[in-house]
């Protein structure tokens, strides 16, 4: 005897008896049914195991649910938290409303951000690996965004150790929410840096109020890397915006400890700074970047030519700077 034959199932249509299949095996979950029962020994050995592995099923994936329903809770008790007391601060010191929407505004996006991409010093178990390894880590992060710049393109390309040790110890990122302006204009920045935009949309307004839309993959103060400079005009966010930062100095500092064959990054700042130098001054711009002068830079600095151009003392050695200082913005 089968449940078939004791519940008049066996001459029902095939529908039927699939439908109530279904119904019992969802059944399980709650605990069985009474409408159908396992009638012979295979049908309860059966019906044993689907109701423990429906009980088993139920119970992890309840407590899956309630771990994730906890947790967002706590995160968002501490965000509500940080923001309160951000709230507080800001009433205390009798901030203006403007500018402490525009602090909240940013704190909020900053959170959002932080559930989005973890930083690097929030995973405890990166500062354990070795060296090396983080080395590499951070060239995959931050090599993408460099590699949209020619120059950075064949220089991973041809010297990938030296960039690797770029990417460890001169790039960073930051967030900008909108409205805030990254420099302005006239500004000598104590520690100058390259700007990548990886996300976002940005405004740059030049010196003669022309104004450019800075996108995803644009870089900005390139010129930074190769001469003294001076802000020629403001950046602002007209969106929340990533950036990459490249530091200059740090750069500079890295590539004059390493032997670069037949490439050579000083070719490419002559070319750059010869090109700066010839512009016409209401040209130049933070986004200066001549294309034919950076092509044949590129092309310069692959050549072996130059290999005595840029040795120092018979050493090898990199001259980066004095070779091309003498553009002040």
């Amino acid at each position: 005897v089968n449940w078939l034959k004791e519940y008049e199932y066996e001459g029902a249509p095939f529908w039927d008896r699939y439908i109530m299949s279904y119904r019992w095996a969802i059944a399980q979950f709650g605990g069985g049914m009474d409408e159908v029962h396992p009638r012979s020994l295979e049908e309860q050995f059966y019906g044993l195991l689907a109701f423990i592995s429906a009980f088993w099923s139920g119970a992890v994936f309840i407590s899956m649910l309630t771990s994730s329903m906890t947790q967002l809770c706590i995160d968002g008790s501490q965000q509500n938290v940080q923001l309160n007391v951000l709230r507080q601060y800001l009433e205390q010191n009798k901030i203006s409303k403007n500018l402490a929407l525009r602090l909240k505004r940013n704190a909020h996006h900053a959170l959002l951000e932080r559930r989005k991409i973890i930083p690097e010093d929030c995973v405890e178990l990166v500062s354990y690996i070795s060296e090396p390894l983080r080395v590499e880590l951070r060239f995959e992060i931050y090599s993408p965004p460099l590699k949209a710049h020619p120059f950075f393109m064949s220089y991973i390309r041809e010297c990938p150790n030296v960039m690797k040790k770029v990417c460890h110890s001169a790039m960073s990122m930051c967030l900008v929410s909108a409205g805030d302006t990254v420099f302005f204009a006239g500004e000598s920045p104590a520690n100058p840096v390259l700007y990548f935009v990886n996300r976002g949309v940005m405004q740059y307004t030049a010196a003669n109020s022309a104004t450019l839309l800075v996108s995803e993959g644009s870089w900005l103060c390139e010129a930074s890397l190769w001469t003294t400079w001076t802000h020629c005009g403001n950046l602002s966010a007209l969106q929340d915006c990533r950036l990459y930062k490249l530091d200059t100095r740090e750069f500079q500092a890295i590539s004059i400890q390493f032997e670069h064959g037949d490439f050579h990054p000083v070719k490419y700042a002559d070319k750059f700074v010869e090109a700066l130098n010839a512009a016409d001054p209401g040209d130049v711009t933070d986004m200066f970047a001549p294309q034919e002068a950076m092509a044949m830079g590129v092309v310069e600095a692959r050549s072996s030519s130059s290999r005595d151009a840029a040795r120092d003392d018979g050493q090898g050695s990199m001259r980066l700077g004095p070779a091309a200082s003498t553009f002040l913005a």
